[in-house]
């Protein structure tokens, strides 16, 4: 599986914890291990799937090569890639939770 967590600092200063527990469905794509490559090579409008029932992330801006053009999925910049990771999981650092996006941000 794939699994977009907190940082430390996101959790305990920003209070934005709360809402990523509360959330924490929405933030992992099972059966997929996605490394750093593997998601810069996703196009715009990919869905991932995710835990959360009828919910997917998006990739809203596709790796553009340079630090200057990063991806983003659900508009939020991946802190840190492949922070943790085995034959099972890949862990990815995000500064605050996925935001859900409405259907027509999916074009």
């Amino acid at each position: 599986m794939t699994l977009f967590a907190l940082d430390d600092s996101s959790i305990f200063v920003s209070g934005s914890g709360h809402s990523y527990v509360a959330d924490i469905e929405f933030h992992i794509a099972p059966n997929r291990l996605l490394m750093a490559v593997d998601l810069a090579s996703l196009p715009k409008g990919m869905e991932l799937l995710t835990i959360e029932k009828r919910q997917s992330l998006v990739i809203t801006t596709a790796y553009g090569g340079s630090p200057l053009t990063p991806m983003r999925i659900n508009y939020l910049k991946i802190k840190d890639f492949d922070m943790v990771y085995n034959m099972k999981i890949v862990v990815h650092g995000l500064s605050m939770p996925f935001p859900p996006l409405e259907s027509d941000a999916r074009d």
